[in-house]
């Protein structure tokens, strides 16, 4: 199927507003089933800009009006960097192709994923749809994707990232860069366990959020091990902008480890009061509320306890944040 499409390294389709698949079967062809899969073996780079109708990548006929961007009918087992952006009719990503029904996990198949990029894709509710996988305790299952750098821009209906995260299965222990930007809804954005699997992660900027009240939720259904320390030994960067609802990154009573930690940028994030209700272990970092000026600090809970004390806010803050790393 599709022959001429088997070894393109590089896929972009842009500015057809009114596309609403990249591949369509009208009908099955003879000795093809539902089952048959499209494999773009040598694929690394796919670009989706500006379709603004695009439903589905794949879309088969079906009974059922809505189908996800991705479906368990291509693969791009090569595929490094995958950017959507102004998709604005796609409701469900899920790159990484995965049946949740079946546990066997046969994934068709994105872990050689590097960058995720999704850009104004005002309709996706969720980018890891892993609701149905049921992983028992002590089976062995090798992690879903192991992106090193994501970008969630615009996405006004986002309320999660992931539903949920069985047994790490997940696979962001690789992440190292991750930017959300204009999510209208989202009110948290990790669970402690899905934190602690973030072992690499080296930037998180997070801005113009204005529902998000923590960063890490401080309570989780059904984690049963008690978690006492949260830590992010390569975290060097943490920039939180225009969040006027954060009032803590977490508001639990965790410690947290952050030895690489060197610069923060907190800017509007006028209710943050604490860091977190535990203690934060840290070198001594410099905290920047407007351009270029701030304090030196070695406590971050007891470096917003002063300013609360002085009447001070995080309210105010202009500029723009210098030599942040780069993610590319």
């Amino acid at each position: 199927m599709l022959p001429r499409l088997q070894n393109p390294e590089t896929f972009k389709v842009d500015n057809c507003p009114k596309m609403e698949a990249i591949v369509a079967e009208k009908e099955k062809e003879k000795g093809t089933t539902s089952n048959d899969i499209i494999a773009f073996p040598q694929l690394t780079t796919l670009n989706l800009s500006e379709l603004a109708s695009l439903k589905s990548f794949y879309n088969w006929p079906t009974r059922f009006e809505a189908q996800p961007l991705f479906n368990h009918q291509v693969s791009f087992p090569k595929l490094k960097t995958l950017v959507l952006d102004n998709c604005v009719n796609s409701r469900g990503i899920h790159p990484w192709n995965l049946q949740a029904s079946k546990i066997s996990l046969k994934f068709l198949d994105v872990a050689n994923l590097d960058k995720l990029i999704v850009r104004n894709c005002s309709e996706v509710a969720e980018v890891f749809q892993l609701e149905g996988l049921n992983v028992r305790e002590g089976q062995h299952v090798r992690p879903l994707i192991e992106v090193r750098m994501m970008e969630l821009d615009g996405l006004l209906q986002l309320t999660c990232l992931w539903n949920k995260d069985p047994r790490g299965i997940l696979g962001l222990q690789s992440l190292q860069y991750l930017t959300i930007k204009k999510c209208s809804l989202l009110r948290n954005l990790f669970t402690c366990s899905t934190a602690m699997a973030l072992q690499q992660l080296k930037v998180l900027y997070l801005e113009s959020c204005p529902m998000m009240e923590e960063v890490i939720a401080a309570t989780e259904d059904g984690l049963k091990e008690v978690i006492d320390v949260i830590e992010f030994p390569k975290l060097e960067w943490l920039i939180l902008k225009d969040l006027p609802n954060l009032n803590s990154f977490c508001n639990a009573n965790y410690n947290f480890n952050l030895p690489s930690l060197n610069r923060v940028v907190l800017k509007r994030c006028p209710d943050m009061h604490n860091f977190t209700l535990g203690q934060v272990r840290m070198s001594q970092i410099f905290v920047s509320t407007g351009g270029n000026e701030g304090l030196w600090t070695e406590d971050l809970n007891k470096y917003l306890e002063e300013r609360l004390l002085k009447g001070e806010t995080l309210s105010e803050g202009a500029g723009q944040v210098s030599d942040v790393p780069s993610v590319v």
